[in-house]
């Protein structure tokens, strides 16, 4: 199961990353767009942050980061589920 969960993220990598990104970064720009400093400053460590290479460390920031995703969105809790399962799996 573990290595199935693994395949999928390493399969899905930059689709998985770039859509978190953009959900950050929009979440950013809603809550701090008014404030160009702030937006700014939280912007850059935010692509710090997604400069990952690895399924695990792309689940580790993903996991970091999930406040203010749309749970109630089937795709993306299905996601976040599968996501989250393979860190418990991993630890």
């Amino acid at each position: 199961m573990k290595n199935e969960m693994i395949k999928f993220v390493n399969e899905n990598f930059d689709v998985i990353k770039n859509q978190f990104l953009k959900d950050e970064l929009e979440i950013l720009d809603d809550c701090f767009g008014d404030d160009v400093n702030e937006f700014n400053m939280l912007t850059e460590i935010l692509l710090e942050q997604m400069e990952v290479s690895t399924a695990e460390e792309l689940i580790e920031v993903i996991n970091e980061r999930s406040i203010g995703v749309d749970l109630d969105d089937v795709e993306v809790k299905e996601l976040f589920d599968m996501i989250k399962a393979i860190k418990e799996v991993a630890n």
